[in-house]
């Protein structure tokens, strides 16, 4: 069977909640008080709601050579 391993973040602007699809389950196992699976895909990845305070992009810091 086909594995995905795409995870997939989606979030508009000023909302409390996210749409994503992981196909590392773990974190949302780990959390179901704060998460609601919409679904369970066949290759068994979720598509599930999440709170956007979850959300952190942070990019590599930057070093100089000092």
């Amino acid at each position: 069977m086909y594995r995905c391993n795409e995870n997939v973040t989606e979030f508009l602007e000023n909302q409390e909640g996210a749409t994503v699809t992981f196909s590392q389950r773990k974190l949302v196992a780990e959390h179901s008080e704060e998460c609601n699976i919409i679904t369970e895909n066949p290759d068994r990845s979720i598509y599930a709601h999440i709170p956007t305070l979850w959300i952190k992009i942070s990019p590599p810091r930057q070093f100089s050579e000092e």
